[in-house]
Parts: C-alpha cells; sequence; structure tokens
C-alpha cells in the first residue's frame, strides 16, 4: 500500500551553507506547568546543534508562559483550548525546521535523540520518518513494562493497521514536507491522533525504525487506558481505522491486519467500558450506562450483547426450579 516518495531534498529552510539542518521541537502544553521545565531542559540539552523549541499553550488553566520565561531562546505561543492535535499543528506553523520532533509537555528527550534521528533520516532520504524507542516510567522514577517494537525498513502502514506499534510520538523525527504532504494531525481527534498521522504518512511514503532508546514517556494521574478514558479512547480509535477501509479494500493482507486492529482496540477500550456500563447499572446511574452503552452499540457490539448475555444467564440461573 505504500511506494509514493518523499522528495530526497529537503527545502534547505533556515539553514546556513555547510550548518546542519534546523530541527524543530514542538511542544504543547496543557495542564502540564509543572512538568513543562523538564521537557524544555531536555529539549535544550541535545547534542545536536541546530535547534528550536516552540511550546504551544492550549488554553491551559494553569501558566507555562512562567515556564517558558525562564528560557530566552524558547518561543512561545499561546492559543483557546482546543485539543492536542491543535495545538500541534499551531506548533508546526510557528516553527521553521526541516525536520519536526514532537514533545509532550510532560515527558522528556534524551540527549542524543535529535543526533540519532536525523543521522538516520539523512541516511534515508526517501524516509518520511524515522522513529526509535520510547521508555515507560512513573514519575518516581519506576520502569514500566516495554512494549515490543517494529524496527527496519517494513511495510509499517501494515503493521500500524493491526495497531499502534510506534512507541512514543516524541521517538519519531518527521520531515517537515511529508507532515505538510497529508495536512498535519486531524484536528477532530481528541484521542489517538498520532496513531491517525502515522496511518496518513506510512500509507504515502517509506519509514525506517532504527531501535535505539531516545525518549522517556513519563506516566502520572490517571491511565489513559482504564475506565475513565475508555469512551474517548475506544470512539477515536475506532475511527482513526475506520478511516482506513477505503485504501485497503482488494488487499488481503491488509484487510486481515485492518480486522486484528479492530479487534485489538475493542479488546483495548472496549472492555473496560463494558465494566464501567456495568457499574454504572449497579449504582443506579442509568444515564451514564445508556451513554456507555450506545458507544458499544456503535463500536463493539459484541462486547454489549456479550454482557447482556452473560447478565441474562445469571438471571436464569437464580431463578428457582419449578415445584
Amino acid at each position: 500500500m505504500t511506494g509514493e516518495r518523499i522528495a530526497a531534498q529537503d527545502s534547505g529552510r533556515d539553514s546556513r551553507p555547510g550548518e546542519r539542518p534546523l530541527v524543530s521541537i514542538v511542544i504543547p502544553c496543557y495542564k502540564q506547568a509543572h512538568l513543562l521545565g523538564d521537557a524544555i531542559e531536555s529539549a535544550l540539552a541535545q547534542t545536536y546543534p541546530n535547534v528550536e523549541i516552540v511550546v504551544v499553550d492550549d488554553g491551559s488553566p494553569d501558566d507555562p508562559g512562567a515556564v517558558v520565561a525562564r528560557y530566552p531562546s524558547v518561543r512561545f505561543v499561546r492559543q483557546p483550548n482546543r485539543g492536542a492535535a491543535a495545538a500541534r499543528n499551531a506548533g508546526i506553523r510557528a516553527s521553521r525546521g526541516e525536520y519536526i520532533v514532537f514533545l509532550d509537555g510532560d515527558d522528556v528527550l534524551l540527549p542524543h535523540a535529535l543526533d540519532t534521528g536525523v543521522e538516520e533520516l539523512i541516511a534515508r532520504p526517501a524516509c518520511a520518518f524515522v522513529h526509535g524507542v520510547c521508555e515507560r516510567r512513573k514519575l518516581d522514577g519506576t520502569l514500566l513494562k516495554a512494549r515490543p517494537i517494529v524496527e527496519g525498513e517494513v511495510d509499517l502502514y501494515l503493521e500500524l493497521l493491526r495497531g499502534n506499534c510506534v512507541r512514543g510520538l516524541h521517538s519519531v523525527v518527521f520531515r517537515r514536507t511529508a507532515i505538510e504532504a497529508v495536512g498535519g494531525f486531524d484536528e477532530a481527534r481528541r484521542q489517538a491522533q498520532d496513531w491517525g498521522l502515522y496511518l496518513k504518512i506510512a500509507r504515502r511514503f517509506p519509514t525506517y525504525g532504527h531501535g535505539r532508546l531516545v525518549s522517556v514517556y513519563r506516566r502520572h494521574g490517571d491511565n489513559v487506558n482504564g475506565r475513565r478514558h475508555a469512551e474517548k479512547m475506544l470512539r477515536h480509535s475506532m475511527e482513526v481505522l475506520y478511516a482506513q477501509r477505503k485504501y485497503i479494500r482488494g488487499s488481503r493482507a491488509h484487510e486481515a491486519a485492518y480486522q486484528e486492529g479492530v479487534r485489538f482496540v475493542q479488546r483495548l477500550f472496549g472492555e473496560p467500558l463494558v465494566v464501567r456500563m456495568s457499574g454504572h447499572v449497579r449504582a443506579g446511574h442509568f444515564g451514564a450506562a445508556l451513554r456507555d452503552a450506545t458507544v458499544l452499540l456503535h463500536y463493539y457490539p459484541r462486547g454489549l450483547f456479550a454482557r447482556a448475555a452473560a447478565k441474562l444467564r445469571g438471571v436464569v440461573r437464580r431463578r428457582p426450579a419449578p415445584a
């Protein structure tokens, strides 16, 4: 399904003769001001010499501007709260680099991240982006379980149909030309925007996974895979997959990968939503239960019907036998 080639020569914008290409690090921030300084300092600590940093305040109720003010070289952009996708797109528009890295305000880059990514992109002029490995830790430093990664010049579009196998948006170095070619992030998606962007790019252009550790994802607060966010994650992830149906018709391998991806998303986010809906029913919160059931009916009907069937079997078992 891939095959188009991104231009081998980048624009050379804002790079002087003999100077390495400019890399823009775009940092969207919403309710992360207390961690933003760590993200900025990790960007400033890069061994790569030609970097600009753009922080986008996505209408955050805390004060990212006060943090950014401590770093005179960092550009600051404000917008009303429109979500991470819109904030990243705003950062793209405000930036000048040939290559772009997206770093969330609560995560950090390792010092060699840009050197590694740019080196790999220069070595592979046909690739639209290169991706590495993201380490997952809690804020107290506890290392979380590693997830499988995809390395080499594989059919990444096929692998992405099975699930989001690019481990951490901040592990990716993009060519600006590739992002612009697909129209950037989908601002209608409040979740799974990174997965949607990878799919749009990998469907059209080659990519490469170098397999080296380049960033740290710091988990804090609620796990987005938990029940609290299950409805949003199920809905947006399924919509990201549904958008690929028109591109995979007639390819047995890609259709099979798509079905595998649907089952994966339904298990990952649909099952917690089934549990949440059941809890609402037990608590007598029937309006909330109905809202969850409506989402399940649209995106995971099998899970909803399986739960209803299990409930019915339980009722039958408890019914007293006739005299």
